[in-house]
Protein backbone atom coordinates (compact mmCIF):
# COMPACT_ATOMS: atom_id res chain seq x y z
CA UNK A 1 0.00 0.00 0.00
CA UNK A 2 1.08 3.69 -0.54
CA UNK A 3 0.86 6.48 -2.81
CA UNK A 4 3.44 6.71 -6.16
CA UNK A 5 3.25 10.41 -8.04
CA UNK A 6 4.17 10.17 -11.95
CA UNK A 7 5.01 12.76 -13.79
CA UNK A 8 5.38 12.48 -17.76
CA UNK A 9 6.15 14.66 -20.41
CA UNK A 10 3.50 14.30 -23.68
CA UNK A 11 5.20 15.18 -26.34
CA UNK A 12 3.40 17.67 -29.84
CA UNK A 13 3.04 13.68 -31.49
CA UNK A 14 0.93 12.91 -28.03
CA UNK A 15 3.80 10.08 -27.54
CA UNK A 16 5.25 10.25 -23.78
CA UNK A 17 8.57 11.13 -24.08
CA UNK A 18 9.63 11.57 -20.47
CA UNK A 19 7.93 9.37 -17.53
CA UNK A 20 9.53 8.63 -14.28
CA UNK A 21 9.06 8.41 -10.10
CA UNK A 22 8.44 11.71 -8.56
CA UNK A 23 7.66 10.49 -5.09
CA UNK A 24 6.38 7.12 -3.91
CA UNK A 25 5.67 5.24 -0.74
CA UNK A 26 5.56 2.20 -2.06
CA UNK A 27 9.14 1.18 -1.41
CA UNK A 28 8.98 -1.23 -4.41
CA UNK A 29 11.05 -0.37 -7.04
CA UNK A 30 9.41 -3.08 -9.22
CA UNK A 31 6.39 -2.19 -9.15
CA UNK A 32 7.26 1.67 -9.62
CA UNK A 33 9.54 0.78 -12.81
CA UNK A 34 6.03 -1.51 -14.12
CA UNK A 35 3.91 1.55 -13.39
CA UNK A 36 6.77 3.93 -15.52
CA UNK A 37 6.78 1.42 -18.39
CA UNK A 38 3.34 1.53 -19.05
CA UNK A 39 2.80 5.29 -18.82
CA UNK A 40 5.44 5.72 -21.27
CA UNK A 41 3.18 3.61 -23.81
CA UNK A 42 0.24 5.90 -23.56
CA UNK A 43 -0.83 8.38 -26.62
CA UNK A 44 -2.54 10.98 -25.61
CA UNK A 45 -4.08 13.63 -28.59
CA UNK A 46 -1.65 16.04 -29.77
CA UNK A 47 -1.56 19.25 -27.89
CA UNK A 48 -2.59 22.14 -29.39
CA UNK A 49 -0.31 24.12 -31.35
CA UNK A 50 2.78 21.65 -30.91
CA UNK A 51 2.84 22.23 -27.34
CA UNK A 52 4.58 20.04 -24.68
CA UNK A 53 2.26 19.10 -21.49
CA UNK A 54 3.98 18.26 -18.32
CA UNK A 55 2.08 15.59 -16.19
CA UNK A 56 2.20 15.08 -12.83
CA UNK A 57 -0.30 12.11 -11.36
CA UNK A 58 -0.76 10.52 -8.18
CA UNK A 59 -1.64 6.83 -7.89
CA UNK A 60 -2.77 5.89 -3.87
CA UNK A 61 -2.95 1.57 -3.31
CA UNK A 62 -4.14 0.09 -0.51
CA UNK A 63 -4.82 -3.42 0.03
CA UNK A 64 -7.47 -4.75 -1.68
CA UNK A 65 -10.68 -5.39 1.48
CA UNK A 66 -8.70 -2.74 4.07
CA UNK A 67 -10.50 -0.06 5.11
CA UNK A 68 -9.25 3.49 5.17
Amino acid sequence: AGKVTVEWTIAPTGDVSMAQIAESGLSNPDVEQCIVSRVQRWKFPEPKNGEVVAVTFPWVFQVAGAED
